[in-house]
């Protein structure tokens, strides 16, 4: 019986430094959110009327395509074993730009909303963690200029936690559902915002571990 246990506490030590379950759980949480752009650049193909604007649908499409991606590929940069590659260096090219794109498509759809009035502090809430987004890649560019790469990485976790915030807002506002019956505009603005508010908790939680580990090695 210790003949068998044994490979199998090895095999889950090595799952759990190479860091996949950690990557599977953030394509998840990130399916929800993406699926949705991709049922709104389906409605955008289909009627190009129901955009606000010409201009606006094509932020639209820039926020969904920047986000998607960046959601996307930025999950496997949260893996130890790929961390340790040229591919985390090149993926990282390609995320940064997709990112600051996201946020800043993010940020123009707020300033020029042009929704229903009961969902303008929803998108008030948006901006908000959307310029820190917006700030934190910009940090993050910075410092890998530097060669900080610890506080790149703390940067990178932060806009990133912002980034897949859509994916526990489902959660939320289903629990909620379930729990509290059916949604307002004005719990499902809070609900939103306590979504953004756990993810960065969860982003500093990690940041810190990882401190600590290095602080232990050294």
């Amino acid at each position: 019986m210790t003949t068998t246990q044994a490979p199998t506490a090895a095999r889950v030590r090595a799952r759990a430094r190479s860091g996949w379950p950690a990557v599977t759980g953030l394509l998840l949480l990130s399916a929800l959110p993406i699926l949705g752009g991709a049922l709104r650049l389906g409605e955008l193909g289909a009627d190009p009327a129901s955009a606000p604007s010409p201009v606006l649908a094509v932020v639209i499409v820039a926020h969904i395509v920047g986000m998607s991606v960046y959601c996307l590929l930025g999950a496997f940069q949260f893996s130890p074993a790929l961390r340790c590659r040229a591919w985390h260096r090149r993926v990282g090219r390609v995320l940064i730009p997709a990112g600051i794109i996201a946020a800043l498509a993010s940020i123009t759809l707020g300033v020029f909303f042009s929704g229903p009035d009961e969902k303008f502090a929803l998108a008030m809430v948006r901006i908000a963690f959307a310029v820190p987004m917006l700030v934190f890649l910009v940090l993050a560019t910075t410092a890998i200029v530097r060669r900080d790469f610890t506080a790149h990485g703390a940067w990178m976790t932060r806009a990133y936690a912002i980034a897949v915030t859509g994916g526990t807002q489902a959660l939320v506002l289903i629990v909620w559902s379930i729990l509290g019956g059916e949604t307002s505009v004005e719990s499902e603005t809070w609900l939103v915002g306590v979504g953004f508010v756990i993810n960065s908790l969860v982003a500093e939680v990690i940041i810190r571990r990882r401190a600590r580990r290095g602080l232990r090695r050294g």
